[in-house]
């Protein structure tokens, strides 16, 4: 290895032109590379907007607005109350279980004393004429006087049987009209105050049902207006969504238009054929010179390669091939 030796080396170099190009690629792609994370500012997702708000609280209002469930709720106590609904049962009165008492004419008895004092003063007026005729006919205190006397009492006192018969029949079926028609009246009542009441239950019925669909009726109002709400406001959340994603893409264009424009050059550099010139040189040398010249070139090589020029990797080459020539 101490012995002199002759060795031949070449080398390669690109295009200069080109190679400023190259470099200027690489700088560019290096200046990409550490741009910073670029956050998006801008909303991605649309949230509630005021009127989708407001449904909400509208139909939060509606649901805790106690005026619907009350008016259920009084409806079904109104419709429960009616459940052991009996219609009134109507009996109509006896004449037999009826106290005629209060029906008597109070002047009943005055009537009949009149009526036999009458008589009375006719039994009296006649005695006074049979006494005359008596008396006339030679007739008085005797047989004859006594028999016309006893026939003057005997129908006195058949009128006065018949007159107080006659009134007190009369009486008492007056008073028997009247309770017949005391009875009809009380059972034209009670048929009349039976139909009232049977309005009644069904009024109450009907109202309790009116009431229950007015409750029903107020809670579907303010659900419907609280739905139109919520209806306009998800159109302007759908419209406010695209126009944020509208933004979003935007954005995501100008962060990728660096990068395109990169990919750009890359892809016309690599259109462009490798222009580069060899030459080759010759020396006489020490085998320890060619090694270290090697050696060197290989280090030169990798210098370059970590300075960021890709052209390194072929100084390494030569280097490695200087080595090899130099045993």
């Amino acid at each position: 290895m101490g012995g002199s030796s002759h060795t031949e080396t070449s080398s390669t170099k690109v295009d200069p032109a080109l190679m400023a190009l190259y470099n200027q690629n690489y700088s560019k792609a290096n200046e990409l590379a550490d741009m910073p994370f670029q956050p998006y500012t801008g909303e991605r997702v649309a949230g509630f907007n005021n009127s989708q708000t407001a449904g909400f609280n509208a139909l939060l209002a509606a649901a805790a607005d106690p005026t619907a469930a009350n008016a259920i709720t009084r409806a079904q106590s109104s419709v429960g109350s009616l459940l052991d609904y009996r219609a009134p049962t109507i009996a109509a009165g006896q004449l037999a279980d009826t106290d005629l008492t209060p029906y008597l004419n109070p002047y009943t008895n005055d009537v009949v004393n009149a009526a036999l004092g009458d008589l009375q003063h006719a039994r009296d007026v006649q005695g006074v004429s049979d006494n005359a005729a008596a008396t006339a006919a030679h007739a008085f205190g005797g047989t004859r006087q006594a028999v016309l006397d006893a026939n003057t009492t005997n129908d006195y006192l058949r009128n006065v049987a018949s007159t107080t018969a006659g009134l007190r029949q009369s009486a008492y079926q007056n008073a028997q009209q009247a309770a017949l028609s005391d009875i009809a009246n009380r059972l034209n009542a009670s048929t009349s105050n039976a139909a009232n009441d049977l309005a009644g239950a069904n009024t109450r019925m009907n109202a309790a049902n009116q009431y229950a669909a007015l409750g029903n009726d107020y809670l579907s109002q303010a659900i419907r207006r609280g739905g139109l709400y919520a209806t306009v406001g998800a159109q302007q959340q759908a419209q406010q969504q695209a126009q944020d994603d509208a933004a979003y893409e935007d954005f995501m264009r100008q962060i990728n238009y660096p990068y395109q424009q990169q990919q750009l050059r890359n892809q016309a550099l690599g259109m462009m054929p490798m222009q580069s010139t060899t030459t080759r040189t010759e020396t006489s040398s020490g085998g320890l010179g060619g090694l270290l010249g090697g050696v060197g070139q290989v280090a030169l090589g990798i210098g370059s390669l970590a300075s960021g020029n890709p052209m390194g990797l072929m100084g390494i080459a030569n280097g490695i091939g200087g080595i090899a020539s130099s045993r």
